[in-house]
Parts: C-alpha cells; sequence; structure tokens
C-alpha cells in the first residue's frame, strides 16, 4: 500500500489509479459488427441466380448447414456459388459426404431447365449418398399464389347477405 498513494507535493494525498480494463469500446464493436453480419449474412449465402419454381409447399424449419448444388438455365452446374463441370461434380461429392456422411443437400434449379436435367443430378447425388436432398423453390411465388386463391375464392363466393333475382 505504501506505493498506492503518492504524495503530490503540495501537501494532499493524490488518488489512486485505476488498473481495470475498461470493456465498453469493446462491446461497442462488437455489437456493431454483430448487427453488420446479421445483415449481411443472407446476402452472402447464395449468389447465384436462378429462376425458381413455385410451389404450395411449407418451408423447412430447422435451419443446420446445407450444400448447395445449383443448375442454371445454361446447363450450369455450380457447388455452393463455384461453377463445377459435370464430370468434376461426382468426385467433388463423394470427398465431402466421406468428410460428413449426414450433408443435408439443397438442390436449386432454374424453372426454365428441363425435368430431365434435374432427375439426372437428383440420380448423381443419390449415386454418391446423398439421401437427404431438399428442393429449393421461391417462397415469394408461395405467398402470391396463396394471396390469388385467396382472393379468387373471395370473389367466387357470392356474399351472404345477397339475395338472388329471378
Amino acid at each position: 500500500m505504501a506505493g498506492a498513494l503518492m504524495n503530490s507535493g503540495r501537501g494532499r494525498i493524490a488518488t489512486p489509479r485505476i488498473s481495470d480494463i475498461n470493456v465498453t469500446p469493446f462491446v461497442d464493436v462488437m455489437l456493431v459488427l454483430l448487427v453488420v453480419f446479421m445483415i449481411a449474412a443472407p446476402m452472402i449465402s447464395t449468389s447465384v441466380p436462378v429462376k425458381l419454381p413455385s410451389v404450395d409447399a411449407k418451408p423447412i424449419s430447422d435451419q443446420e448447414a446445407r450444400l448447395a448444388v445449383t443448375l442454371d438455365r445454361e446447363g450450369k452446374i455450380y457447388l455452393m456459388d463455384t461453377v463445377i463441370e459435370a464430370d468434376a461434380l461426382v468426385p467433388r461429392l463423394q470427398a465431402i459426404a466421406e468428410a460428413k456422411k449426414d450433408t443435408r443437400i439443397s438442390l436449386r434449379v432454374d424453372a426454365e431447365q428441363r425435368y430431365g436435367a434435374v432427375l439426372d443430378l437428383m440420380e448423381q447425388l443419390r449415386n454418391v449418398g446423398f439421401e437427404r436432398v431438399d428442393l429449393v423453390f421461391d417462397p415469394m411465388d408461395v405467398a402470391l399464389q396463396s394471396n390469388r386463391a385467396k382472393a379468387q375464392a373471395a370473389q367466387s363466393a357470392p356474399a351472404s347477405g345477397a339475395v338472388k333475382k329471378p
């Protein structure tokens, strides 16, 4: 304690120095980074532009990590966001399957792509050993179709207080 309080030379005793670390600026920076990454993460996930087909189905609720395989309008195959040749796809997928057996695949296919190409790609995935393949569709189209169906049903149903004239 002898060195903690020092005489300032003017007859008063100086206050002790605080040697605690101030974590407030660190927490502020971390919160800003959290917000930035929360906004940027959905934009980074998949950037291959494809026109997804619309279906009447509920989205998958679990959010475990998935491997994205995309087939665009021109027939190019993407593994995540990287273009890959069709003959190189199977060896890459086999290496991934060996590393992690329960990897889920999200298959994204352009709505303009022919059905046979989709079946060929699904067959390749199945032959490699991926049994859990999710087909991705555009949820906005599903919501629009649902709203259109409700509006058409409301228009076709007669009003409850309406009386038919003979």
